[in-house]
């Protein structure tokens, strides 16, 4: 058995959260991305830095998920086995036959790393106090027989523990503990321990943009949001005005922070949406699932404008029939205004419909009735066709899953900031419900009202209005 590497490491990912908190964020914790990549991955990387060429993982329910995170490990100059877990157990026959002649073995969960820069000693296993209480560190090295031996009857990590507890041929190294996720509270102590100190490459890839700030490629920050180190923020996330991020933040790839949105102390999912004043502190945000490690709560947030999840422009849906019906209705009923309205208005066939919104957007009168006349109107028999939705991503943006509406809309001179652009095309890209639609519909349809009346008021401007319709909501 050499001191320094090991042969083989094995690698358990085959039982569910024990967390009742983690339980429901729709994955394994293993597998969040946290400032860059998932634990899962880290201890892999860890496992080949001590010298492991051959690594076993053991997989459960989520097989696909952790097949599809590691691969076959070609890319670290090692190679994955996968070997699939029944209920009830921990290793399976096939894979203990072959620890069986294993002299040297590295034992680890999938969502525990090592402290940064240790190596396990032959022999022994890790052991920490959390409140008075004995758990596993969620390593071990050992020889493939005792691992077998260990492994064969336990069903969870604390029977695990307990089995390594009781081979008198093995050492408990106390408090050697790495990140891990084992619980919402760990999960959260692991991002913040990785910002503080990253240990460059395994536990964040790259240095950082600044002193304690790394920025992803693609990212977005407003001129007016304030960042306190230390922050992560992915690949193309946007952070709009006001907002307040740090110390001690890690918000995954993609994901949209709006105006005036205060994250500290938190971790957020990537793919998520942090809605427009909503404050974040000690929580963990997956798309809508919320959870405050303080008060262990989850729960499920119905609010799609408070938090959700954010879906690629590009993956924008074609309209439902339900919808296609909904805007022949709405063709029908409105084509008398919108000849009326059109010849009042002066609306040619000419104007474009990029031209049209950047009107709206700037408050210029008129400009509803215009956009109604020629954009909105015409654009119902194309939801009817099935080439655009009601709600959607605005053109030329999403194709043929572009919409007639979204929020960019509602922002007045704002809207032309491409930042709160992407926000609102890429909230509205996501599947939307009937009763979603019809608000749009009616919301849309106060504003076009008084920019009706206000052409008759001359000394009334539209912006008011559109300010007026924004804060209603």
């Amino acid at each position: 058995m050499d001191a320094l590497n090991v042969q083989r490491a094995v690698l358990l990912a085959c039982w569910p959260a024990t967390d009742r908190l983690l339980a429901g964020i729709g994955t394994d914790a293993a597998l969040i991305d946290v400032a860059g990549k998932p634990l899962v991955q880290r201890v892999v990387e860890q496992a080949v830095a001590l010298g492991a060429r051959q690594i076993d993982v053991v997989l459960g329910d989520n097989a696909t998920a952790y097949q599809t995170c590691l691969g076959d490990g070609e890319r670290w100059g090692c190679h994955i086995d996968y070997h699939y877990a029944p209920a009830g157990a921990c290793l399976p026959r096939p894979l203990a036959r072959r620890l069986a002649d294993v002299d040297d073995c590295l034992l680890l969960l999938a969502d525990a790393m090592l402290p940064a820069g240790y190596r396990p000693p032959p022999a022994s296993f890790g052991g920490s106090t959390v409140e008075g209480d004995l758990t596993w560190a969620g390593w071990a090295r050992l020889p493939g027989a005792a691992l077998v031996a260990a492994a064969a009857p336990v069903t969870s990590p604390r029977t695990l523990f307990l089995a390594l507890c009781r081979d008198r041929q093995l050492r408990r190294c106390r408090d050697v503990a790495g990140p891990s996720a084992g619980s919402a509270a760990a999960l959260l102590d692991a991002a913040t321990a990785l910002l503080r100190a990253p240990d460059y490459p395994i536990g964040i890839a790259r240095r950082p943009a600044a002193d304690g700030l790394w920025i992803g490629n693609g990212a977005r920050v407003h001129p007016s949001a304030r960042l306190t180190a230390p922050v992560w923020l992915g690949a193309h996330v946007l952070v709009a005005a006001d907002a307040v991020i740090g110390p001690d933040a890690v918000i995954g790839a993609r994901s949209i922070v709006d105006r005036r949105a205060t994250i500290a102390g938190s971790l957020v999912a990537p793919d998520s949406y942090v809605g427009a004043g909503v404050e974040l502190r000690g929580a963990i945000l997956s798309g809508r699932s919320l959870v405050n490690v303080a008060l262990e709560a989850r729960l499920d947030i119905a609010d799609r404008e408070l938090a959700g999840p954010v879906v690629a422009v590009d993956d924008a849906t074609r309209p439902a029939p339900a919808e296609r019906l909904l805007a022949g209705l709405l063709w029908a009923a409105s084509w008398p205004l919108a000849k009326s309205a059109g010849a009042g208005a002066g609306a040619t066939r000419q104007d474009g419909s990029a031209e049209t919104v950047a009107a709206v957007q700037c408050g210029v009168p008129g400009a509803w009735v215009r956009h109604f006349c020629l954009v909105l109107h015409p654009g119902l028999l194309d939801v009817v066709r099935g080439r655009r939705r009601i709600v959607g991503p605005l053109p030329p943006l999403a194709g043929m899953g572009s919409g007639l509406l979204n929020d960019s809309l509602y922002l007045g001179p704002d809207g032309a900031d491409p930042a709160l652009r992407l926000a609102a095309d890429t909230l509205a890209a996501g599947r939307q419900t009937i009763v979603r639609n019809l608000g749009a519909i009616l919301r849309y349809a106060r504003a076009v009202a008084v920019d009706w009346r206000s052409q008759n008021a001359p000394g009334t401007q539209a912006a008011p209005a559109l300010v007026r319709n924004s804060s209603d909501r």
